[in-house]
């Protein structure tokens, strides 16, 4: 079912699919190159997903910054593109904030390896954001899957220890600490593990299903169909 959101722009963190530097940890278990077109599919799955929005810009927030053309290629005219800055995820989510709102009343940074997250969370991030500072989706690993606000704020990302379990806590202080009225969505997670693959083919939604018929014979391969 489509969803209406009005005047809030996703900005989706996109990384080139090339195996050893996407879900490294999938791959530790799968194998890199599984992992790795495991990912491409993900990654459209989510990015068909956003673009029913309606009413809602998606950008693809690109890396590497070089490789314009070849993104451009894998999706498409019908989302913008913003090639990432150097530098951590704190930086690059700065840069990514920065940019979408000069354009737009309200930004939401998403990953691309939740296929399978549900459509009402972005919906209700985005109602939230006219009554809160920031949302934020936690992740169960302890990070988050989205972040959200209405304006820049960039000490909101310096100092974290990102890639650790405590990147969700930190920023909830952060927040507090800054005076900042918070939404807090659901917990969920991204594909990180072999164990999250498995959750993804119990997916009852349609383009999760087509995601997991795709990928069927990498998915019978490694033992999970």
């Amino acid at each position: 079912m489509d969803i209406y959101i009005s005047q809030t722009s996703l900005f989706v963190f996109v990384k080139k699919p090339t195996p050893g530097e996407v879900k490294t940890r999938l791959g530790e278990a799968i194998g890199f190159e599984n992992a790795a077109y495991l990912y491409q599919g993900m990654a459209e799955t989510c990015l068909k997903r956003f673009q029913r929005i309606i009413n809602m810009n998606c950008t693809v927030y690109f890396d590497p910054p070089e490789e314009a053309r070849f993104f451009y290629d894998w999706f498409g005219g019908e989302v913008s593109y913003l090639p990432q800055c150097t530098g951590g995820l704190g930086q690059r989510l700065q840069h990514g904030f920065a940019k979408i709102l000069k354009d737009s009343d309200t930004a939401i940074a998403l990953g691309s390896d939740s296929p399978d997250l549900p459509m009402e969370y972005l919906h209700d991030a985005a109602r939230e954001l006219i009554s809160h500072d920031v949302v934020i989706g936690p992740a169960k690993d302890g990070g988050y899957y989205c972040i959200g606000m209405r304006r820049t704020i960039p000490e909101l990302f310096d100092g974290i220890h990102w890639s650790t379990e405590q990147v969700f806590l930190e920023t909830l202080k952060r927040c507090e600490s800054l005076g900042l009225s918070v939404y807090t969505a659901p917990v969920w997670s991204d594909v990180d593990y072999k164990e999250d693959l498995v959750r993804l083919c119990d997916s009852q939604d349609e383009d999760v299903k087509q995601f997991i018929q795709k990928q069927a014979l990498i998915l019978k391969a490694i033992g999970i169909l």
